[in-house]
């Protein structure tokens, strides 16, 4: 069993933080992904990881760590895989010095539950995020053709000429990494063609787009993979004319 903590706080702050939070710990790995190890009896064993800085918006920060802190812009997620007292002890310190060096907040996703601060440290609370349930229709294309990269930039020039439907944030796991208007389409086009998944947030109507490889029980995916590209719509739009 393991588990995960989430730092959400200010970028501006990180790379002090870390040198000063991770100063006097066993680490191996580098920007992006770390691992920290702890001595047991004269051993040296995993405790925990680092991922991040991970670059976040506002619709990636639950509701309650909103009412906390001001405009957090980055995630780090902390996984204990071995759920040791002294790992999580450590993990949990760690995790609380690197929240409070980056003006952050300390998240407990398993408790759904802000460690720390206590007390809010906004000047005017949060709007609660709407966790309303959605009706979409989902439309989705499939090809057993590779994407190339006339191919994918055909795709993102067709989802450009419908603004709703093209990417605004996109990237192969959440929280999305990447945004088209900073780093361009080149970036989206390279991500279709390296990731086997990719997501992308749209506007409304649009919601969500994806491009992948599908598999299926009994497929000779690795001879004939299926390609897909598909879009969220929300069900809503379908009462104007103009989007049937």
């Amino acid at each position: 069993m393991s588990i995960d903590l989430h730092v959400f706080g200010r970028s501006e702050k990180v790379a002090s933080a870390l040198v000063d939070v991770l100063r006097d710990q066993i680490v191996e790995g580098s920007e992006g992904f770390r691992l920290v190890s702890r001595r047991v009896r004269g051993a040296v064993r995993p405790a925990f990881s680092i991922e991040g800085p991970l670059r976040v918006e506002r619709e990636d920060v639950p509701a309650e760590v909103l009412t906390r802190i001001m405009g957090p812009d980055v995630q780090f997620q902390v996984s204990v895989s071995e759920a040791s007292g002294t790992s999580i002890t450590l993990a949990r310190r760690t995790c609380l010095a690197l929240a409070k060096a980056i003006d952050g907040a300390l998240y407990d996703p398993q408790d759904d539950d802000v460690v720390w601060p206590a007390s809010s440290r906004r000047r005017a609370a949060a709007v609660p995020q709407n966790t309303d349930r959605i009706d979409a229709l989902v439309i989705e294309w499939t090809t057993l053709r590779a994407p190339t990269q006339d191919t994918v930039t055909g795709l993102l020039n067709l989802l450009l000429s419908l603004p709703e439907a093209a990417p605004v944030r996109f990237g192969p796991f959440e929280p999305l990494q990447y945004r088209l208007d900073t780093d361009g389409p080149d970036a989206f086009v390279r991500a279709v063609m390296e990731e086997d998944h990719l997501s992308w947030r749209a506007r409304r109507p649009f919601v969500w787009g994806h491009t992948g490889r599908m598999t299926w029980p009994g497929a000779p995916t690795e001879r004939r993979p299926l390609y897909v590209v598909g879009l969220n719509l929300l069900l809503p739009a379908l009462d104007d004319a103009g989007w049937r």
